[in-house]
């Protein structure tokens, strides 16, 4: 099928019958700009054309342009984002018909409309740039778009060459990991096709894969995909998309079951690869298969065990804190002029979905008693085992996945300061926090107690962290450790699992024994005191490692 895509004079992406929204979303992209003789990624005039067309909306020259450019100033009405709701986005097997086809070639028919792929792809770039929200757009079109930029500078090298000149579209050929794990945000009826939907898109790439046999099981084909990722990218980041909810209970533990969604998007249980993490310190990888491939053989070490494992903050309406949050400060702090007549928007809107408002209600009332909970979980212990740290400073970095922009932050220490002091406070001086004295509760959607925390969390010098802290500890749990560590994982971590780092993985992983010396990978973790390499202080080389075996 690659060669018939790649040879093809034109490829039409049919995206079904149309409607009036998606017609319209179309006519808009095309109003935008006329590229019919333009190339996004390589002609200059393309930009400046673009900012002309996005002028003339934001001025409201045009009748029909001036809604776009009222859509772009609030940026979330989204005439266009009906588009990419439509099948063809979301199917695996339709990634094929852009990515291997030459982008100039393809045009995406809706019913009567149609537009050049190349049109779509570089006015909608153009738009995100701006500010301007598609909706569900990164997610759907993330794998189309990149491959057809892969594909193009595999095989065109003036195209690369072009694309090292303007370091904004400049990109490196991808891993297979990372193209797997893209597709986690497809769908195919068939789930060997997860994998089989990309075979030829490998080929294109230059990077050798197998045969599709629909003879062999899920696991089977999962389990070969992820051994053509580590050979392949001489890599074990495919590790890092093995956890996920609703994993196939047949799955080796290291093998990602494509057809289960993952940590992906905005969701904080991902894995932070290439970041500032380094547990593995200065070690490459090291692994081998069983003779039959269905285990494998890691190098690294054991360090710990999980002795005790804390509630899941799981905060399901996270979208809706910040509108929850203002209007509690507004409540308190008598905001002004535009930022008043927001507020009163706000509120309306939230008494129009009076159950939307009470499920917020009680999830961040939920997160504030988790947080009490964890807090609490950090003073059973005198010191902290890393050196200059204590239990508060680690528990401090560790909710907020110790980012390193954040850490010495002024304001953020102040908010954090005042946080802990509410988190460890008896609930008589909550009363006291929330009402300045008697409990005198007033909110006809509350109970008491919700209605302490709303008003507590409304206060803005602990809100910053507070806020923060509920969006990268979200859908995970707090756990300690036999040597006195603090952590974070996905809400998959049991009491009595080991910690392991290994050689070559930036960040430490949970295993469980399941004996005979073999582990189930749990998921990976964030243990504060070890994200940095120091259990590799004295064995830069690596040299005393235990061999684990992961089944």
């Amino acid at each position: 099928m690659g060669e018939i895509y790649r040879d093809a004079y034109m490829v039409i992406a049919w995206l079904g019958k149309g409607d009036p929204a998606t017609e319209g979303a179309i006519e808009c992209l095309k109003s935008l700009v006329d590229t019919s003789n333009m190339n996004p990624l390589d002609d200059d005039a393309y930009e400046r054309a673009l900012h002309e067309k996005v002028e003339d909306l934001i001025k409201g020259d045009q009748a029909d342009q001036q809604a776009l450019s009222e859509e772009e100033s609030t940026g979330r009405k989204g005439r266009i984002s009906p588009l990419f709701k439509r099948a063809w986005f979301s199917r695996l097997w339709t990634v094929q018909e852009v990515a291997l086809a030459d982008m100039h070639n393809v045009q995406v028919v809706c019913g009567k409309n149609t537009i050049r792929w190349i049109t779509l792809l570089g006015a909608t770039q153009y738009l995100l740039r701006n500010g301007y929200d598609l909706g569900n757009y990164r997610k759907v079109i993330s794998l189309q778009k990149d491959l057809s930029i892969y594909i193009r500078q595999h095989l065109h090298p003036d195209f690369r060459m072009k694309l090292e000149q303007r370091p904004r579209y400049n990109m490196h050929t991808p891993s297979v990991s990372h193209i797997l794990a893209l597709t986690r945000d497809k769908s195919a009826t068939e789930p060997r096709d997860m994998v089989f939907g990309l075979l030829g898109i490998f080929t294109a790439l230059g990077i050798e894969s197998f045969v599709p046999d629909y003879t062999k099981s899920v696991e089977e084909i999962y389990r070969q995909a992820a051994i053509m990722a580590i050979l392949h990218d001489k890599s074990l980041d495919i590790l890092f998309e093995a956890a996920s909810d609703n994993r196939r209970a047949d799955l080796n533990s290291w093998v990602p079951d494509w057809s289960d969604a993952g940590y992906s998007g905005k969701d904080m249980r991902a894995a932070m690869i290439n970041k500032h993490f380094c547990a593995c310190g200065p070690t490459n990888p090291r692994y081998h298969f069983s003779t039959a491939q269905n285990y494998l053989h890691l190098r690294g070490k054991l360090l710990d065990t999980v002795t005790y494992r804390a509630e899941t903050m799981n905060m399901k309406c996270i979208n809706e804190v910040d509108t929850i949050l203002r209007i509690f400060r507004g409540g308190t702090q008598g905001p002004s002029g535009e930022d008043r007549a927001s507020l009163r928007d706000d509120r309306a809107s939230l008494r129009d979905d009076r159950a939307n408002l009470r499920k917020v209600m009680r999830e961040l009332h939920g997160a504030f008693q988790v947080m009490r909970a964890w807090t609490n979980v950090s003073t059973w212990y005198a010191g902290y085992p890393a050196p200059g740290e204590t239990p508060k400073t680690a528990l401090r970095r560790t909710l907020l996945y110790d980012d390193p922009e954040t850490n010495g932050e002024a304001r953020l220490n102040a908010a954090f300061e005042s946080w802990y002091q509410v988190m460890t406070t008896s609930d008589a001086g909550l009363d006291h926090l929330a009402w300045g004295g008697q409990r005198t509760t007033t909110s006809k959607v509350m109970d008491p107690e919700e209605e302490r925390s709303m008003r507590i969390m409304g206060k803005i010098k602990m809100g910053l962290y507070f806020h923060g802290a509920m969006i990268f500890s979200n859908r995970k749990c707090l756990f300690t450790t036999e040597e006195g560590y603090l952590g974070t994982g996905p809400d998959l971590i049991q009491h009595g699992d080991r910690i392991a780092v290994f050689a070559g993985l930036c960040m430490p992983f949970v295993v469980r024994p399941v004996g005979n010396g073999r582990f189930r990978l749990v998921t990976h973790a964030y243990v504060h005191g070890i994200m940095y390499g120091q259990a590799w202080e004295g064995d830069a080389d690596g040299a005393r490692l235990d061999e684990i075996v992961l089944v």
